[in-house]
Order: C-alpha cells, then structure tokens, then sequence
C-alpha cells in the first residue's frame, strides 16, 4: 500500500536515529559490517563506525550506514542512507559536543498488486496499481552542548562529591522532510480505483505531496554532572538538572494550489530532572516539564521511575514507572494544507496517564509486567484517512 504522507510522521528515522550512539574510546576502534541475503529478499545492508581521540581530551567519531532490500513485486525497492559526524572534547573548565546527524529512508511505491493480471508469473510479471511512484523520509540534525564547570573541580577526580555545578547550553536544529511523487504513466480504472480508495477522489496528473517541519531549540540549564563525561559512574550521588528552554516550530506543506503554506509557533519551557539513590540498591529518577509561555502554553509531561533490588535478594530485581502528559497534538493534525487534503481541526489536548511495573529475576523463567495506560482526547485516523476525528 501507498505510504500517504497525510498519515504518517516520522516514525521510521526516529526508530533508526535512537539507534545511533555516540561512541568514545580511549584508542582507536573501528567496525565494519556487512550483510547480503541475495536468495531472502534480496537484501544488503554495509555499517562502518570509527571513534578516535586526536589530541589528549579532543575526539571525533562516524557511523556510516547504507541498507538496500528490493521486494518480489514491481517497483517495491528500499533504500535507507545515514550519515553522523561527532567531535568532542572532556576538560577539566570546560567540555563541548558538536554533532551532525543525517537520515533518509526512499521506498518506491506500487500500489498493490492486480490479482486478476492474466501473467502467470506469480512475482514481477504480476500488474500493479502505480508504476512509477516514490515515497521518502530525510531528517537533519545539528546539536551543540557547551558547558562550563563553575567550581573548577576536576570531575575526573571527584566524581564522589556533589560539589561540582556546571552551567550548559544545547542548541539543536532538527529538520524532517517527506514527500510522495507520483509521475506514473498508468492512467487506468485500476489508477482511479486506487486513489478513489485511499483519497477520496481520482488522480488527474502529477500527484506531489510534500510536508517539511523545522525545529530549533536553546536550552540553558544548570547541573551538578558532567553529561558529557561517560568516565563517572553516578548511581551512588544525587544528580539534579534544570533548565529552560526556548522553542521554535515551524510546518511548511505544498497545497493544492501549488502555493507552499507555512505555520509556525513559539515556546518557552522550564523543567529539571532528580535521581536519588536511597540505602544500597534503591534508586529515585524524576522528570519534569512544563510549557510556560507561548503556542502551547499549559503543556507538560513527567515520569517517576522507582526500582530496586528485592531486600537481600540480589537475584530479583523490580521496576514501578508513572508517567504523565497533558499536551497539544502535534500541529499536523489541527492544521493541514497538503496537495490532496485540506482541513482545520481545534483539538483538544490529549491527556496520557501510564503505569508500569515490572519483576525480573533470574530464577523464573521470564518477566512480569504489569502496564496500564489511561488515554483522553485521543486523535485515530478513519479508514480512509480523509479527516481526523475522536473516540
């Protein structure tokens, strides 16, 4: 089925971007991988990673990634490319990271496949709905983390102590990118039966989707570690973070009118972070945000995570997670202006409460778990995802 752009976000380059570490080593380390299953799906996939310090304090790293897997059926290729550059330095006053990161994910798009194609071929000679259509995923990101240690402690050296404070900033600017194209030179019943299905109307010539949104974000914020310092080990100290930030939103679309629309918003948030340990084994982590000012004034999310080992029992282990939201859906959803779809929603906020717990131990034979989530104002897609609506 076609990948409309009206209904997914990001999710495929965010899956693959958490998936990208920023590797430090104290020598020079480098990893190649590759994998090909000609005879499965047809299937490759190359991985190059190198990490290095140049000087004594000053290190760089890449990841390099190219995957390619090309389907039984006509026109139903993927091709994923990514990209990251990290430069660092640890001081003993001072520590920065600068970073860059690039993703794109194309997938070509038939349509589906003409099961009352006469060929006999079973595989490519099968007759699809779209010939020549394509459907891509780019995102962008720049970061650059400063922070500046007030108390001129070593935290190499006292990594025991609460004494240190650093004062950070993070600037990041994220840029997401998708479009689907459809230059197809079928013009058929079959054509028409497809986009009648999936949008509502025929395809009468070119069909271009597009939709860009931009995001930069400062943050300013006061700390007693230093996150860039992945020497220290802090499960036995209270760390505590805050911070405020300032947020800029911005969606462009292509409209039918072939006149790119554009809407924008701007924040200010506060929050902070807490980890306590408690006795041996016992451990506290919270988080906490809040949208002061600006487009979505009144928004929030937190979590409280509790986990510790069972009381002399270091073979069992449990977790009891709360986590909260009451925020804006994202701007897509109340604002839309896309070639093939236009409307203006005022939804209301979607509020999200979700509990979990969990019990490992390596006497049973798997995990407990226990989850609830309670759900308000959620936005569902309907079947022809033509409109948003409610439950």
């Amino acid at each position: 089925a076609i990948n409309r752009i009206s209904t997914r976000n990001f999710g495929e380059i965010d899956r693959i971007e958490s998936n990208t570490d920023i590797y430090k080593s104290n020598i020079p380390v480098t990893s190649i991988f590759y994998t090909n299953t000609p005879n499965v799906g047809r299937e490759q996939y190359f991985d190059l990673i190198h990490s290095q310090y140049l000087f004594n304090k000053i290190g760089f790293n890449f990841v390099i990634s190219k995957g390619k897997a090309v389907g039984d059926y006509f026109n139903q290729e993927s091709i994923l490319n990514k990209f990251c550059l990290n430069t660092f330095y640890t001081g003993r006053k001072y520590s920065y990271l600068l970073s860059y990161q690039n993703y794109k994910v194309s997938d070509t798009e038939n349509g589906g496949v003409l099961f009352d194609n006469e060929s006999t071929d079973f595989k490519l000679g099968m007759g699809v709905y779209i010939d020549d259509a394509i459907s891509q995923v780019k995102k962008s990101k720049y970061t650059f983390y400063q922070n500046f240690n007030l108390t001129g402690n070593d935290s190499l050296i006292d990594q025991n102590s609460n004494d240190n404070y650093y004062l950070f900033h993070q600037s990041t600017y994220i840029t997401n990118y998708r479009r689907y194209y459809d230059n197809s030179s079928l013009q058929s019943d079959s054509t028409d039966e497809f986009y009648n299905k999936y949008y509502g109307i025929p395809r009468e010539g070119l069909v271009d989707d597009s939709l860009r949104y931009n995001r930069l974000t400062n943050t300013f914020g006061l700390s007693n570690i230093n996150q860039l310092d992945n020497k220290i080990s802090n499960d036995k100290l209270i760390n505590y973070t805050g911070h405020i930030s300032l947020d800029y939103f911005q969606l462009l679309q292509n409209g039918a009118d072939s006149v790119v629309h554009d809407t924008s918003g701007l924040n200010l948030l506060v929050g902070g972070s807490l980890n306590v340990p408690f006795f041996e084994d016992f451990k506290l982590r919270t988080r906490f945000d809040y949208n002061l000012l600006g487009t979505n004034k009144g928004n929030y999310i937190g979590n409280l995570i509790l986990e510790s080992n069972l009381s002399d029992s270091p073979n069992y282990f449990w977790k009891a997670s709360l986590d909260i939201s009451n925020t804006d859906p994202f701007i897509f959803y109340d604002w839309n202006n896309s070639s093939q779809f236009q409307w203006r929603n005022n939804f209301q906020r979607n509020r999200n409460v979700s509990s979990n717990f969990l019990l490992k131990s390596n006497r049973l034979l798997g995990d407990i778990k226990i989850k609830l989530n309670m759900y308000g104002n959620y936005i569902y897609l309907n079947k022809v995802d033509r409109k948003s609506t409610r439950l």
